[in-house]
This record gives structure tokens, C-alpha cells and sequence, in this order.
């Protein structure tokens, strides 16, 4: 009868050194196997140049894990919406009710942007921009005055001004009126209110009458 054949596992090597025990880490004489590996593996593969042709059978989605990562991220997010469209509207009525129309309006656009199907959102904008209308046409006067250039072409044109006012400036003849400028100039009424209002006080433009 021959003696047992010993044989040694790379993976309980392994084991051993990281259990770091001296006596189980030293190496053991290794017999060759009775068979031929080669073999053995070509028969359990199959012919290592066959490819195997793909399967007619269709692939199925994925199941739908409660616990995915994606699954989760997607909520997540959809959660971090919600919660900053309810942080968008308790700062758009605080703002609203303390008559800081310039922020609620820029809260209410925000808003629209997050929601747009909220109609609210737009609601507060309009009302925004009514209340900003009358405030500007009240530090101006009569929308009836009318405004002329404050100063002469040649310091204008040394003066930078951005295309929305150069057009605005434009239009101006020294007899049509605020209201009648609103109308001709292109441009939301508020817009153009404001940009007269910094004309103004720029002392480029004056209003008379």
C-alpha cells in the first residue's frame, strides 16, 4: 500500500500566514497530481476556440430592489426637491408680507422654475411686479411727465451703457411721455421702469413736466 499523498492548498497557505502562526507557514513537499490538468481543464471547458453562440432568449429587467443604491439616490433627491420647494414658499410669503417685493419676486420665479406647475408661484410673481410698478412709478411722479437727456450726446456716448439702455435712451424725443416710452421701448414694463428710475438718478435722464 503506498502512503497517503500530501497535498498543499495555496488558500490554507494563505490562511495560515494571516493567522500567523509559525508552525502552519512552513512549506510542504507537493506530489504531482495522477492526471493531466491540461486535460482535465480542456474536457470541463470545452474547446478553448468554440464560441458560444448567443442566447435567443430575451433579457430580463433587472428585479425592482427597494434597497438599490440608485433606487434609493433617485429618492433622495426627489425628497431634497420637495423640501426646497417648501423652504421656497414659507421664504416667499415672509418675504411677500413684509412688502420686500424685489426678493419675493426673485423667490416667486425661483419657485415657478422648481414647480411650474405651481400657479401660485406665478400669482406672487404678478402681484410682485404690480407692486414694484407702482413703487417705482411713485418715486418718478406722473407717468405724464416727460423725460429728456440730461446730458449731451458726446458725454452719453463716453458713458457705458448696456444695450437695454442705449435702446431705451434711443426712443426718447423730448416730447412723448413716461407712459408712452413704456409702451415703445420692448421690454417688460417693469424692466423699463427700473432702468429709467437708474437713469435717472445717474442724472442722465430728467423728467419734466
Amino acid at each position: 500500500m503506498q502512503p497517503p499523498r500530501r497535498h498543499s492548498s495555496n488558500t490554507a497557505t494563505t490562511a495560515q500566514r494571516e493567522l500567523g502562526n509559525p508552525d502552519l507557514t512552513r512549506d510542504s513537499p507537493t506530489l504531482p497530481p495522477p492526471f493531466d490538468l491540461e486535460n482535465f481543464a480542456r474536457e470541463k471547458q470545452g474547446h478553448p476556440d468554440e464560441r458560444v453562440a448567443p442566447s435567443d432568449r430575451p433579457t430580463e429587467p433587472a428585479p425592482d430592489d427597494p434597497a438599490s443604491s440608485t433606487r434609493l439616490r433617485a429618492r433622495s433627491v426627489i425628497a431634497e426637491s420637495g423640501s426646497e420647494i417648501e423652504r421656497t414658499r414659507s421664504e416667499l410669503a415672509e418675504k411677500f408680507f413684509a412688502a420686500d417685493y424685489p426678493a419675493a419676486l426673485a423667490l416667486a420665479e425661483h419657485l415657478a422654475s422648481l414647480d411650474p406647475a405651481d400657479g401660485s408661484a406665478r400669482d406672487f410673481a404678478e402681484e410682485c411686479r404690480r407692486m414694484l410698478e407702482r413703487a417705482y412709478a411713485a418715486r418718478l411722479g406722473s407717468l405724464d411727465r416727460v423725460p429728456v437727456l440730461a446730458v449731451t450726446l458726446q458725454e452719453l456716448l463716453n458713458r457705458p451703457l448696456d444695450p437695454q439702455a442705449g435702446f431705451l435712451l434711443s426712443r426718447i424725443d423730448g416730447v412723448s411721455t413716461l407712459e408712452a416710452l413704456l409702451d415703445v421701448c420692448a421690454m417688460p414694463r417693469l424692466d423699463a421702469l427700473r432702468l429709467v428710475m437708474q437713469l435717472v438718478e445717474e442724472e442722465v435722464l430728467r423728467l419734466e413736466g
